[in-house]
């Protein structure tokens, strides 16, 4: 089935006319293959199913050579081909202006800082986080670059939603039998080396299920963001079993991206709730508040102490706030806590920031620049982090790119009707999430979520682009 371009601009069989039938076959086949939704498809496939971070090919390189990495070079080679062969045109989907602010932030960061990072003998980690970095600007354009009609869009949506219910599927048996399935593919492909040593998170006694995410809180926000699409695909089924279908798929993701125990995953449903009441109004939310009932419901059979340990997250001892707010400027600390102390460092250098890939070893980064004693902090927020590592400049781009992109879904949406205002509206829904998410964790230091993220926004905005030419 071929639902779009050749990876390199179309492909004539030649000569394959004139051999045997079955040549033609082949090759036929074999070329309908290589489309760009396809390889989008693949790409899907890879971030759900091989951990990042976890396994890599046995090759001796100054980094690790991952599935994903490989297969984002490839796509990268291939359209850069297509280019050169007139069979392709960059496309941001509207975007331009935060990716241009995002990459130039990425790059200024790493050359205002060379000095300090070469005294922090850190230049591999800020050079290879930058690299993290700009594969997600890649992700997104190859995306949008390439989609030619909405029909592509659909499909990928189908992919991601499918990869999000096996994930999630896992994340439930992890629950209930403490066995991650994603920590043993090397048992199944022989070619591939388990670089991370398996181990398991526990909260308050609670196991958090981790699946094929680096982190628990990860693998729930990268589940929610895919609970929206899920339910626009029962919305648009074509029969009523297939809706069916669609809507177990989304019970199942719902679900499994609360076996991570996860308060931001309750923080991305509340924020998705209120972007769907402005999206569809508050009517469309109150005919469906059973469901969410129902979810708690099940979620409390088919991974049990889910809901109670959720609870009790959300009241600790000496309450939430009291629970932000300790161990500030240390290792470790309370998201609240962290504002002073990031505030402090990002005062430092606030224009271009510090480096990607030197919040974790600020102690060492800050002695080179200040002469100061620090201690390394971790912060637990993505747009404090972006903050200190990327300063004023980076932290436009992010808010620009990640809210400016749910402005843009939201008000297309409002102005369409039918299964058009569903698909766009559900996939602004999910950027909304992930913004409200990245106030809880430092987001893109977890590349399966993130790239999930930029492939839901690439998905949406290309989909805007082709309803409202």
């Amino acid at each position: 089935m071929d639902y779009g371009e050749h990876l390199a601009g179309p492909i004539p069989l030649r000569g394959s006319q004139a051999s045997g039938g079955g040549h033609r076959v082949f090759v036929g086949r074999a070329t309908a293959l290589m489309t760009w939704p396809n390889a989008a498809i693949l790409l899907v496939v890879v971030i759900w199913l091989i951990p990042i971070k976890s396994y890599r090919f046995p090759v001796a390189l100054p980094f690790n050579l991952e599935p994903y990495r490989i297969l984002i070079l490839a796509l990268m080679f291939a359209w850069v081909v297509s280019a050169l062969l007139g069979g392709a045109r960059l496309s941001s989907a509207g975007r331009t202006g935060p990716l241009v602010v995002l990459a130039g932030a990425g790059v200024a960061a790493l050359i205002a800082n060379r000095d300090a990072i070469d005294a922090a003998a850190i230049q591999g980690q800020a050079v290879k986080s930058l690299s993290f970095f700009l594969s997600y600007l890649v992700v997104y354009l190859l995306l949008t670059s390439t989609l030619s009609s909405i029909r592509e869009v659909e499909v990928i949506i189908e992919a991601l939603v499918i990869g999000a219910a096996l994930v999630a599927l896992a994340a439930l048996y992890e629950t209930r039998t403490s066995y991650n399935l994603f920590d043993h593919l090397q048992s199944v492909f022989p070619f591939l080396e388990h670089t991370r040593v398996a181990g398991q998170n526990f909260a308050g006694g609670q196991l958090r299920a981790r699946a094929s995410a680096q982190h628990p809180i990860a693998l729930g926000a990268a589940l929610t963001l895919c609970i929206p699409p899920a339910a626009y695909l029962a919305r648009k089924a074509s029969t009523r079993g297939r809706a069916g279908l669609w809507l177990c798929a989304a019970g199942v993701i719902s679900m499994g991206a609360l076996s991570s125990k996860s308060r931001t995953v309750v923080l991305m449903l509340l924020a998705m709730l209120i972007a769907a009441g402005i999206v569809f109004g508050p009517k469309a939310l109150l005919r469906r508040w059973p469901l969410v009932l129902m979810l708690v419901a099940v979620t409390h059979f088919a991974a049990p102490g889910t809901v109670s340990h959720l609870y009790k997250r959300f009241n600790p001892k000496g309450g939430l706030v009291e629970q932000q707010q300790v161990r500030a400027g240390e290792t470790g600390s309370g998201r609240l806590a962290d504002l002073g102390p990031g505030l402090g460092r990002w005062v430092g250098s606030p224009l271009f920031g510090r480096g990607l890939g030197t919040v974790a070893a600020t102690g060492g980064q800050a002695d080179a620049r200040n002469g100061l004693v620090t201690t390394s902090i971790i912060f637990d927020d993505q747009y404090m982090n972006t903050l200190v590592s990327l300063g004023a400049l980076g932290f436009l781009g992010v808010f620009w790119f990640v809210w400016g992109s749910v402005r843009k879904l939201a008000r297309c949406a409002r102005r369409l009707v039918g299964t058009e205002k569903e698909l766009i509206g559900a996939l602004a829904i999910s950027c909304a999430g992930f913004g409200a998410a990245m106030l809880t964790y430092d987001a893109f230091s977890f590349v399966q979520s993130t790239l999930v993220f930029f492939i839901v926004a690439a998905l949406g905005l290309r989909a805007r682009a082709l309803l409202t030419p």
